[in-house]
Protein backbone atom coordinates (compact mmCIF):
# COMPACT_ATOMS: atom_id res chain seq x y z
CA UNK A 1 0.00 0.00 0.00
CA UNK A 2 1.59 3.39 -0.67
CA UNK A 3 2.85 5.48 2.09
CA UNK A 4 3.66 8.49 2.34
CA UNK A 5 6.10 9.05 6.03
CA UNK A 6 8.67 11.26 7.39
CA UNK A 7 10.33 10.16 4.33
CA UNK A 8 7.75 11.65 1.76
CA UNK A 9 8.18 8.54 -0.02
CA UNK A 10 5.05 6.03 -1.84
CA UNK A 11 5.62 2.66 -3.07
CA UNK A 12 3.44 0.89 -5.70
CA UNK A 13 1.31 -1.86 -4.91
CA UNK A 14 -0.57 -4.55 -7.16
CA UNK A 15 -4.63 -3.60 -7.98
CA UNK A 16 -6.38 -2.85 -5.64
CA UNK A 17 -8.50 -5.44 -3.71
CA UNK A 18 -12.25 -5.31 -3.58
CA UNK A 19 -12.84 -3.31 -0.03
CA UNK A 20 -9.39 -2.11 -0.18
CA UNK A 21 -8.97 1.38 1.69
CA UNK A 22 -8.92 4.46 -0.01
CA UNK A 23 -7.33 6.69 2.23
CA UNK A 24 -6.04 5.78 5.71
CA UNK A 25 -4.80 7.37 8.13
CA UNK A 26 -2.56 6.25 10.96
CA UNK A 27 -1.37 8.17 14.11
CA UNK A 28 -1.17 11.40 11.99
CA UNK A 29 -0.26 14.87 13.75
CA UNK A 30 -0.39 18.28 12.94
CA UNK A 31 1.37 21.28 15.04
CA UNK A 32 -0.69 25.21 14.45
CA UNK A 33 0.77 27.82 15.11
CA UNK A 34 1.24 27.70 18.32
CA UNK A 35 3.12 25.00 18.06
CA UNK A 36 0.78 22.73 19.91
CA UNK A 37 0.16 19.43 18.35
CA UNK A 38 -3.38 17.99 17.41
CA UNK A 39 -4.19 14.72 16.85
CA UNK A 40 -3.83 11.87 16.42
CA UNK A 41 -5.74 10.78 13.71
CA UNK A 42 -7.20 7.48 13.13
CA UNK A 43 -8.84 6.68 10.31
CA UNK A 44 -9.57 4.09 7.39
CA UNK A 45 -11.72 5.51 4.47
CA UNK A 46 -13.47 2.28 2.23
CA UNK A 47 -15.72 3.02 -1.15
CA UNK A 48 -19.34 2.87 0.18
CA UNK A 49 -18.20 4.93 3.11
CA UNK A 50 -18.71 8.93 4.37
CA UNK A 51 -16.42 10.16 7.26
CA UNK A 52 -16.02 13.11 8.68
CA UNK A 53 -13.05 15.17 10.34
CA UNK A 54 -14.31 18.26 12.38
CA UNK A 55 -11.19 20.98 12.81
CA UNK A 56 -12.28 23.60 14.83
CA UNK A 57 -9.31 25.73 13.26
CA UNK A 58 -9.25 26.70 9.61
CA UNK A 59 -5.73 26.79 9.02
CA UNK A 60 -5.45 23.51 10.59
CA UNK A 61 -8.23 21.91 8.62
CA UNK A 62 -6.64 23.26 5.27
CA UNK A 63 -3.29 21.67 6.24
CA UNK A 64 -4.86 18.71 7.40
CA UNK A 65 -6.25 18.77 3.60
CA UNK A 66 -3.46 19.38 1.83
CA UNK A 67 -1.77 15.92 3.73
CA UNK A 68 -4.91 14.31 2.96
CA UNK A 69 -4.11 15.48 -0.73
CA UNK A 70 -0.63 14.20 -0.48
CA UNK A 71 -0.04 18.31 -1.14
CA UNK A 72 1.92 18.28 2.29
CA UNK A 73 3.44 15.68 4.78
CA UNK A 74 2.41 15.37 8.53
CA UNK A 75 4.41 16.22 10.97
CA UNK A 76 3.85 12.39 12.24
CA UNK A 77 2.30 9.49 11.64
CA UNK A 78 1.96 7.90 7.83
CA UNK A 79 -1.01 8.80 5.38
CA UNK A 80 -1.88 5.60 2.69
CA UNK A 81 -4.23 5.40 0.04
CA UNK A 82 -5.21 2.63 -2.43
CA UNK A 83 -2.61 -0.14 -3.47
CA UNK A 84 -1.37 1.58 -6.13
CA UNK A 85 -1.44 4.86 -6.10
CA UNK A 86 1.68 7.08 -6.61
CA UNK A 87 1.27 10.54 -6.54
CA UNK A 88 0.87 12.07 -9.98
CA UNK A 89 -1.35 12.82 -12.57
CA UNK A 90 -3.20 9.44 -12.49
CA UNK A 91 -3.36 9.62 -8.98
CA UNK A 92 -4.85 12.92 -8.61
CA UNK A 93 -7.46 11.82 -11.58
CA UNK A 94 -8.63 9.61 -9.05
CA UNK A 95 -9.35 11.89 -6.34
CA UNK A 96 -12.27 14.24 -6.59
CA UNK A 97 -11.96 17.58 -4.29
CA UNK A 98 -13.35 21.21 -3.90
CA UNK A 99 -11.91 23.37 -1.99
CA UNK A 100 -12.62 27.30 -0.57
CA UNK A 101 -9.68 28.12 -3.28
CA UNK A 102 -10.79 25.93 -6.49
CA UNK A 103 -11.77 28.19 -9.38
CA UNK A 104 -12.75 27.78 -13.07
CA UNK A 105 -11.14 29.74 -16.09
CA UNK A 106 -13.59 32.53 -16.59
CA UNK A 107 -13.64 33.17 -20.20
CA UNK A 108 -14.65 29.65 -21.13
CA UNK A 109 -17.80 27.97 -20.82
CA UNK A 110 -19.22 25.29 -18.76
CA UNK A 111 -19.01 22.36 -21.27
CA UNK A 112 -15.74 23.69 -22.19
CA UNK A 113 -14.55 22.86 -19.14
CA UNK A 114 -15.50 18.94 -19.30
CA UNK A 115 -13.89 18.84 -22.84
CA UNK A 116 -10.45 20.88 -21.16
CA UNK A 117 -10.45 17.97 -18.46
CA UNK A 118 -10.47 15.36 -20.96
CA UNK A 119 -7.37 16.66 -22.60
CA UNK A 120 -5.64 17.07 -19.99
CA UNK A 121 -6.71 13.28 -18.66
CA UNK A 122 -5.80 12.00 -21.78
CA UNK A 123 -9.17 10.40 -21.64
CA UNK A 124 -12.45 9.85 -23.91
CA UNK A 125 -14.90 12.32 -23.79
CA UNK A 126 -18.53 11.85 -22.97
CA UNK A 127 -20.76 15.22 -23.89
CA UNK A 128 -23.45 13.03 -22.68
CA UNK A 129 -22.34 12.41 -18.81
CA UNK A 130 -21.38 15.95 -18.79
CA UNK A 131 -24.78 17.19 -19.71
CA UNK A 132 -26.34 15.16 -17.55
CA UNK A 133 -24.78 16.16 -14.75
CA UNK A 134 -24.75 19.83 -15.79
CA UNK A 135 -28.72 18.77 -15.60
CA UNK A 136 -28.85 16.78 -12.69
CA UNK A 137 -27.61 19.95 -11.44
CA UNK A 138 -30.49 22.69 -12.70
CA UNK A 139 -27.20 24.33 -14.88
CA UNK A 140 -28.58 23.20 -18.39
CA UNK A 141 -29.34 27.14 -19.29
CA UNK A 142 -25.84 27.88 -17.89
CA UNK A 143 -23.79 25.39 -19.85
CA UNK A 144 -22.46 27.62 -22.71
CA UNK A 145 -22.03 30.77 -20.72
CA UNK A 146 -18.55 31.93 -19.90
CA UNK A 147 -18.15 31.38 -16.66
CA UNK A 148 -17.37 34.94 -15.89
CA UNK A 149 -20.86 36.04 -16.28
CA UNK A 150 -22.29 33.27 -13.77
CA UNK A 151 -22.87 33.74 -9.68
CA UNK A 152 -20.46 32.48 -7.62
CA UNK A 153 -22.84 29.30 -6.27
CA UNK A 154 -22.97 28.07 -9.98
CA UNK A 155 -19.50 28.40 -10.26
CA UNK A 156 -19.33 26.16 -7.08
CA UNK A 157 -22.00 23.75 -8.49
CA UNK A 158 -20.11 23.80 -12.21
CA UNK A 159 -16.23 22.68 -9.83
CA UNK A 160 -18.73 19.22 -8.02
CA UNK A 161 -19.41 18.55 -11.46
CA UNK A 162 -15.93 18.12 -13.18
CA UNK A 163 -14.71 16.73 -10.07
CA UNK A 164 -17.69 14.01 -9.96
CA UNK A 165 -17.60 13.73 -13.88
CA UNK A 166 -14.03 12.56 -13.58
CA UNK A 167 -15.77 9.63 -11.57
CA UNK A 168 -12.94 9.84 -8.55
CA UNK A 169 -12.94 6.79 -6.19
CA UNK A 170 -11.92 9.30 -3.13
CA UNK A 171 -13.60 12.70 -2.47
CA UNK A 172 -12.54 15.42 -0.51
CA UNK A 173 -14.42 18.12 0.90
CA UNK A 174 -13.61 21.01 2.66
CA UNK A 175 -16.85 22.90 4.53
CA UNK A 176 -18.94 21.76 1.04
CA UNK A 177 -22.17 23.18 3.21
CA UNK A 178 -20.82 26.47 3.44
CA UNK A 179 -20.66 27.41 0.09
CA UNK A 180 -23.46 26.53 -1.20
CA UNK A 181 -26.15 26.25 1.46
CA UNK A 182 -29.48 24.62 -0.01
CA UNK A 183 -27.98 24.37 -3.03
CA UNK A 184 -25.44 21.79 -2.19
CA UNK A 185 -28.34 19.16 -1.62
CA UNK A 186 -28.47 18.62 -4.64
CA UNK A 187 -24.71 17.49 -4.74
CA UNK A 188 -25.11 15.65 -1.32
CA UNK A 189 -27.60 13.58 -2.89
CA UNK A 190 -25.04 12.77 -5.85
CA UNK A 191 -22.11 12.16 -3.93
CA UNK A 192 -24.91 10.04 -1.55
CA UNK A 193 -26.04 7.73 -4.27
CA UNK A 194 -22.22 6.61 -5.51
CA UNK A 195 -21.16 5.80 -2.09
CA UNK A 196 -24.14 3.72 -1.70
CA UNK A 197 -23.64 2.16 -5.15
CA UNK A 198 -19.75 1.39 -3.39
CA UNK A 199 -18.51 3.39 -6.09
CA UNK A 200 -16.61 6.11 -4.11
CA UNK A 201 -15.15 7.23 -0.36
CA UNK A 202 -15.69 10.39 0.68
CA UNK A 203 -14.07 12.38 3.78
CA UNK A 204 -15.57 16.18 4.56
CA UNK A 205 -13.61 18.47 6.69
CA UNK A 206 -15.55 20.56 8.55
CA UNK A 207 -15.64 22.85 11.47
CA UNK A 208 -18.57 21.76 13.51
CA UNK A 209 -21.47 18.61 12.73
CA UNK A 210 -23.93 21.27 12.47
CA UNK A 211 -24.33 20.67 8.68
CA UNK A 212 -25.49 17.39 8.52
CA UNK A 213 -28.04 14.66 9.41
CA UNK A 214 -27.30 12.66 12.30
CA UNK A 215 -26.78 9.50 10.36
CA UNK A 216 -24.60 10.55 7.50
CA UNK A 217 -21.09 9.64 8.37
CA UNK A 218 -19.32 6.39 9.32
CA UNK A 219 -17.62 7.63 11.24
CA UNK A 220 -16.32 11.41 13.08
CA UNK A 221 -13.09 12.23 14.47
CA UNK A 222 -12.50 15.62 16.40
CA UNK A 223 -9.04 16.54 15.46
CA UNK A 224 -8.09 18.88 18.25
CA UNK A 225 -5.39 19.58 20.27
CA UNK A 226 -4.66 17.23 23.22
CA UNK A 227 -2.52 15.43 25.54
CA UNK A 228 -4.66 12.54 26.59
CA UNK A 229 -4.11 10.22 24.13
CA UNK A 230 -5.75 8.96 20.70
CA UNK A 231 -9.16 10.18 19.71
CA UNK A 232 -12.39 8.38 19.58
CA UNK A 233 -13.84 7.33 16.58
CA UNK A 234 -17.98 7.31 16.63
Amino acid sequence: MPRTGESGTVSPGGPPPAGAPALSAEGVRLADEAGRSHGPLDMVVRPGEMSLVIVRELGLLRRLMKCCLAFERPDSGRLSWWPGAVPGDAFYRQIGYVDRQSQLLHRWSLLDHFRIFDGYSGAAGDPGAARKLLDSLGLTAQAGLPTENLAEPVRRLALYALALYQRPRLMLLERPFQSLDRDFQLVWDLIRGRVAAGELAVMVFERSRDPYPQDSFRQTAVFSHSSAGPLNLS
